[in-house]
């Protein structure tokens, strides 16, 4: 019919339905067609809503600099009074812009700026309804999570969890729940972790809402590598690891193969050579990828790694650059650590 306009708002929205399915690369697809006729019409709402698609693509594809130029350029046009016009959509998109801008920095390291963006949207959000909040206390809290501030994350997730338990909507259930789950397993609580994780995930497959359903694997795993229990923590890095690569989420992929070294190298007798290869390729497309905290989380594992069998001098190796990184990124949760973990190795 020659509806431009329409015909945006359409490839956006099929956009945001395949970046939930996890489908990314149509999803891209639709989403640059949306921008390339929006900018043709100078359609601010439905360039926003592109833009913003393209931004969460960058963040599951691991393009996290992509991601955060795209999210970059919504904050640069929502000012003002359009701080709180929600254009098209159902969220805040000035709100929006800044948490997925801050969950990409989060991945790079700069978490000075990441924090920054989500302080901002905190004061977006308090003027939305609801499920703005919830949005921001999960995608925060995942932020704040990343840098190790256990203990400032857990009352927000509560909050989350408890909306999500009012409305029931498929939407938001899985990475809440996870979130929660992976938060209370960093506070020592993984027992209480594990009903969570079991209804995120089954609400993810369930409902096709795919969007992070692998890193959510990761943190399963890294949960019950903690308890003990180190074949399930295996298979679970294992298939977080298959769908990361078929679904080319490249963040994820590194983030699955340091599980699949911690599930290796944990235990009474570890695989020294699996552990010691998997640290290493995830290390490799981390720093590919600009994701500075997981690439000292691979020299940690590392570190602990080679402390337990023996090869102090390496092991001290590993864990001093472990040490220097967090301290550079002010993860303090992980610093501390790391430096006990220095002291054991002598």
């Amino acid at each position: 019919m020659g509806d431009d306009t329409r015909l945006s708002l359409i490839y956006s929205s099929l956009a945001s339905n395949l970046i939930w399915r996890a489908d990314y690369k149509p999803a891209a697809e639709y989403a640059e067609r949306a921008l390339a006729l929006a900018d043709k019409l100078g359609d601010l709402p439905i360039q926003v809503q592109a833009r913003f698609q393209l931004g969460r693509h960058g963040y599951a594809v691991g393009d996290y600099r992509r991601g955060v130029g795209q999210c970059e350029k919504n904050i640069a046009a929502l000012l003002g009074d359009l701080l709180y016009d929600r254009q098209v959509g159902v969220h805040l998109p000035s709100m929006t812009a800044r948490l997925v801008a801050s969950l990409c920095l989060a991945e790079l390291g700069d978490f000075s700026d990441a924090i920054k963006h989500g302080e901002e949207a905190v004061r977006i959000a308090d003027a939305g309804n609801p499920i703005d909040r919830v949005v921001w206390w999960r995608w925060m809290g995942q932020t704040l999570l990343a840098k190790g501030d256990v203990g400032r994350v857990l009352p927000l997730l509560e909050r989350a969890v408890a909306i999500c338990d009012e409305i029931r909507t498929p939407t938001y259930v899985p990475g809440t729940y996870c979130l929660f789950a992976h938060a209370l397993v960093l506070s020592g609580r993984s027992a209480d972790a594990m009903r969570f994780f079991a209804e995120g995930i089954e609400s993810a497959v369930a409902h096709g809402n795919l969007f992070g359903h692998s890193l959510f694997l990761v943190w399963q795993s890294q949960a019950h590598a903690i308890t003990g229990d180190f074949a399930g923590s295996g298979r679970l890095a294992d298939e977080a690891l298959v769908l990361a690569r078929r679904r080319g989420e490249a963040g994820n992929e590194a983030y699955a193969l340091h599980a699949q070294g911690d599930s290796a190298g944990a235990g009474e007798r570890p695989e020294i050579e699996a552990a010691e290869q998997r640290y290493r390729e995830s290390a490799t497309l981390a720093r590919a990828l600009g994701m500075r905290p997981l690439v000292a989380h691979c020299h940690l594992g590392l570190g602990k790694l080679y402390r337990r069998t023996g090869k102090r001098e390496q092991a001290r190796e590993h864990l001093t650059t472990a040490t220097t990184m967090y301290r550079e990124m002010g993860m303090t949760y992980w610093l501390e650590k790391a430096e006990a973990e220095r002291e054991l190795a002598g």
